[in-house]
């Protein structure tokens, strides 16, 4: 998943959508839904791009880490997330669940790879696809720490 994409995904998952951020950022909303389209006339810049990104790990939105795991993503890394309480959370059907967009994963680029060649949509779904199994790894992992942590008999006394 590309810069733009993951920022999409944000806004569409922000608290009032697209329209709030547009707000927030002093641009009317159709500003800010060309610029999240790529449109060649209208650049989103990194310092809106980081705004973006604050406002929706501020509000804890869906996917409020995903630009910043795409800037990761293309330098070669991953953002380590935080340990938070998730309730209850079944960690063999998250496990399940990665496995599954492993597969996904797996599957587009084997048929992208069916003529030797990746082109430009082609590289988008794979980037979304792998995208999405690092969300799914990160769950895992959140939901994985935040059971070691409540297990450990120090933190039980203090609670």
């Amino acid at each position: 998943m590309n810069q733009l994409d993951a920022l999409k995904k944000m806004c569409d998952h922000y608290p009032g959508g697209r329209a709030a951020i547009a707000l927030r950022l002093g641009k009317s909303d159709e500003v800010l839904r060309k610029e999240l389209a790529g449109d060649p006339k209208f650049k989103m810049g990194a310092i809106d791009a980081a705004a973006i990104s604050t406002m929706c790990i501020e509000a804890q939105s869906a996917h409020c880490n995903a630009y910043a795991t795409s800037v990761a993503s293309d330098c070669g890394g991953f953002v380590s997330l935080e340990v938070r309480e998730m309730g209850k959370q079944d960690l063999r059907s998250e496990m399940a669940g990665m496995l599954k967009e492993c597969s996904d994963a797996f599957g587009v680029l084997t048929e992208s790879l069916a003529d030797e060649s990746i082109s430009d949509n082609e590289m988008r779904r794979i980037e979304r696809e792998i995208a999405e199994v690092f969300e799914k790894t990160q769950t895992v992992l959140r939901g994985a720490r935040a059971r070691n942590q409540a297990g450990r008999p120090a933190l039980k006394a203090a609670a």
